[in-house]
């Protein structure tokens, strides 16, 4: 899988869903296959992870638990990101590397994560990381804050009454299965996409088109790659590429 949060994947294949139904990506990717059935294929997969992760929610306990792992990536997401950006950013770029802020039960995947990151630059002895530790002390993100913030995840994941430790496992295998398969179609289409289109007004309603280089082009900036895809300028894997007129 690749480092973009569930959250996130989702997010790119509605985006790309929502600008391949035009007349003029389907004629484009007509050739390789995609049409309706492929299109109707794509929403099911974003139906299937949403009605995995309302099972899941219904096995974990009420809102307010989940509200208040959420309730702690408000406020301290804000304040890590800004002291890290100006104080480390070397250690920025490897803590908020694909992190997002979030709500509701995705919060609780990036809150562990985030957390996660925190608790490896804490324990790294290279100067830069005690530095960051050290900064994000004085604002406040202590060791008892990450702890506080594990103490919350795991009140917010703990069983309802009626829902079994198998409840939660089958909950949790069907989002992993459904984030897999979503993840797998987005990869093989936007993939034949790039590929295929090199037009840039519709590329950029796929969502390919996220920046700018440092001469001004355009480029296409990569979610990730099928194993033992490589970069080339008629495929979109390994990197961002420079986009050429003209059309379809």
């Amino acid at each position: 899988m690749s480092g973009l949060s569930l959250g996130m994947k989702v997010e790119r294949l509605v985006r790309f869903l929502n600008g391949v139904s035009s007349r003029r990506v389907m004629k484009a990717l007509g050739p390789f296959g995609f049409g309706p059935a492929r299109l109707e294929e794509g929403w099911d997969h974003v139906r299937k992870q949403s009605a995995a992760r309302l099972m899941l929610d219904d096995t974990v306990t009420e809102s307010t638990e989940v509200a208040a792992v959420d309730a702690w990536e408000n406020k301290w997401y804000p304040i890590i990101e800004a002291a890290l950006f100006r104080h480390a950013p070397n250690v920025h770029k490897k803590v908020f590397l694909n992190m997002a802020r979030t709500d509701g039960l995705e919060a609780l995947i990036a809150v562990r994560e985030l957390v996660r990151r925190l608790d490896e630059v804490a324990a790294a002895p290279d100067a830069e990381s005690v530095a960051a530790t050290a900064v994000l002390a004085e604002r406040g993100v202590t060791a008892a804050v990450r702890e506080e913030a594990k103490s919350l995840l795991a009140a917010a994941e703990a069983p309802k009454n009626d829902a079994s430790d198998d409840d939660i496992d089958a909950a949790r295998a069907a989002i992993d299965a459904a984030e897999q398969a979503l993840w797998a179609y987005y990869l093989e289409w936007s993939t034949i996409a790039r590929t295929a289109i090199k037009d840039r007004k519709l590329l950029r309603s796929l969502g390919f088109l996220a920046r700018k280089s440092a001469s001004g082009e355009e480029e296409i900036v990569d979610d990730a790659a099928p194993s033992g895809v490589s970069a080339s300028p008629s495929g979109p894997a390994g990197g961002a590429l420079p986009v050429t007129e003209p059309g379809v």
